[in-house]
């Protein structure tokens, strides 16, 4: 057999399996009747339903960002004081050095006073 054979048999299947799909979907998605169409817009049961639904993602946004806000505060508040840990750690380690270091007339270390 052929590939251009194989090719012929299997496209009429395909086709039918698409528009049985497509068929389907569109059924789906149709409702029984006209009246309650017309019932369900003329009482905003659909527009509620969005405005309930929203008012729920809003409030679990606003939730999860507390949420978020409160451990970043909390992770650079002990990242904080690692840092400062670490450096008195250090601090400790190094030489003692002058008590004053020498400055000029501007304040700037370095260069004595003339």
């Amino acid at each position: 057999m052929s590939k251009f054979s194989l090719f012929v048999r299997t496209l009429p299947a395909a086709l039918l399996i698409g528009a049985a799909a497509c068929a389907l979907s569109a059924q789906a998605q149709t409702r029984s009747g006209s009246r309650e169409v017309a019932t369900a817009s003329s009482d905003g049961g659909v527009v509620q339903s969005v405005e309930k639904t929203t008012k729920k993602a809003v409030n679990a946004t606003k939730r999860t960002a507390k949420k978020v806000g409160k451990a970043t505060s909390k992770a650079a508040s002990r990242a904080a004081g690692a840092v400062r840990h670490t450096g008195e750690k250090i601090g400790k380690k190094l030489p003692k050095g002058n008590e004053k270091p020498p400055v000029d007339e501007q304040g700037r270390p370095g260069n004595e006073a003339r």
